[in-house]
């Protein structure tokens, strides 16, 4: 649904359109109790399975809402008003990292630092028994500090037994038989619409540690269909020489991209382990680093 700018709803006078998915809309509002602003995420109009949007909104906020970590962004409310189903979450100013590698290359220990901060937020939820599913650059907002902020838990899988139990929600929302995903991000086994497991974010997230540090997309194709059957059947092509990025790094990440998740490594935080274990090899700084104020950097309009 498209809300008005000064439109006031449950109590949120809204602002700016910040994104548009194909679900939902969000924008920047105002909450007039704390006099804070705030994102606000809304279900789109006419979109198929209404019912199963909604409780996939619901579920979205309960599941961002169980996973306090300072790389996730914070959810508020969860609520319908005027028919309106939505979420008020902590508004991020930044750009996505999407918008952040297109308008300048990052220095390596940049991006080192952005993606170990990834892998904190997602080992983190990881352990909470939550699969993200759709891990990509416009789904990582990047402060102007520097600090990584995980978005949109729409797709996400609880496989806590624990969790389900506390969110009332069926399997039916998180279990196997549709693929879920944006394309150029899926695992094989997303792809195939296997059983999932953290391996399989892994190796999403080694797709955009591959892009960030290589300068485009591994398997990116003319269109989604040849972009998937290239994650399928393509190994991931070596980071060009000219980016400076040391072996052992590169290694980590190529081993993210294995097809057979097996052969990947078994969590975020053993990820973690060998990237600082490849950076101090390369004298490179291993500590989560922070980008350095940028007021050209803005905000950004691709969280949704």
């Amino acid at each position: 649904m498209d809300l008005e700018r000064g439109s006031v709803l449950a109590g949120y006078e809204i602002g700016e359109l910040l994104g548009r998915g194909g679900q939902s809309r969000v924008y920047s509002a105002l909450d007039l109790s704390l006099c804070r602003t705030v994102a606000i995420k809304v279900l789109g109009d006419g979109i198929g399975g209404e019912e199963v949007a909604r409780k996939r909104l619901l579920l979205e906020a309960r599941t961002a809402s169980a996973l306090s970590h300072p790389g996730i962004a914070t959810i508020y409310q969860v609520g319908e008003a005027e028919g309106v189903p939505f979420i008020a979450m902590e508004y991020v100013e930044g750009p996505t990292l999407l918008s952040l590698q297109a308008a300048r290359r990052l220095p390596l220990p940049e991006a080192l630092g952005l993606m170990r901060q990834m892998l904190e937020a997602v080992g983190h939820a990881h352990r909470k028994g939550v699969l993200h599913r759709d891990l990509k650059p416009g789904n990582v907002m990047v402060t102007p500090e520097g600090r990584v902020k995980l978005l949109d838990f729409g797709l996400a899988k609880v496989a806590s037994e624990a969790l389900r139990r506390q969110f009332r929600v069926s399997g039916a929302l998180t279990e196997s038989g549709t693929v879920v995903g944006t394309a150029p991000y899926v695992s094989p086994e997303q792809a195939r619409d296997e059983e999932l497991d953290p391996r399989s974010d892994l190796f999403s997230l080694g797709i955009v540690f591959h892009e960030l540090l290589a300068g485009r997309h591994p398997f990116e194709q003319r269109t989604p269909f040849a972009t998937i059957a290239s994650i399928l059947s393509d190994a991931p092509p070596p980071i060009p020489a000219d980016r400076g990025v040391p072996a052992g790094i590169e290694a980590v990440v190529l081993r993210m991209l294995e097809k057979e998740r097996s052969r990947r490594p078994a969590s975020a935080s053993e990820v973690l382990r060998e990237l600082d274990e490849a950076a101090l090899r390369a004298g490179l700084p291993v500590a989560s680093g922070a980008l350095a104020s940028d007021p050209t950097l803005g905000r950004s309009g691709e969280a949704a």
